[in-house]
């Protein structure tokens, strides 16, 4: 059976959580460039209609929280916690802001040039979670 997942920061957000996946995806193929996180940052601040420190501070804690999760529960747990945050935000958000995010993630992970199979995989994951594209 595996490990209950850590409970989140008491200052979490649903922005948060679209930090996470976000992030989550930029590191799916083993590393997160310069290119992806300031994609990750400027979407951020899109979804979340904020300023570019309110955007950094959210990345911040999320990519924080990231770290940690892999720490303690290794990619499994890490899995498992994109899985979470992707139900929380399902819950939080409909079908039009989703599929907004589905389409940034598949941004974030181009944003190096490049598109892993690691990357399409989670984000094809979470698009099937959500029954969203990011073709609309």
């Amino acid at each position: 059976m595996p490990e209950p997942l850590l409970k989140v920061p008491t200052s979490w957000t649903p922005l948060h959580s679209v930090a996470y996946l976000l992030l989550g995806v930029s590191i799916a193929d083993g590393s997160i460039d310069e290119a992806e996180m300031n994609a990750v940052r400027r979407m951020v601040a899109r979804h979340g209609q904020c300023s570019p420190e309110e955007a950094d501070a959210a990345v911040s804690l999320a990519f924080a929280w990231l770290q940690h999760v892999l720490g303690e529960q290794g990619r499994d747990g890490f899995l498992r916690s994109l899985h979470s945050h992707a139900t929380r935000l399902a819950n939080h958000y409909g079908p039009p802001k989703l599929r907004a995010v589905v389409t940034d993630m598949l941004a974030v992970a181009q944003a190096d040039g490049s598109l892993d199979d690691a990357e399409v995989v989670l984000i094809q994951a979470v698009a099937n979670d959500w029954q969203v594209s990011d073709e609309g």
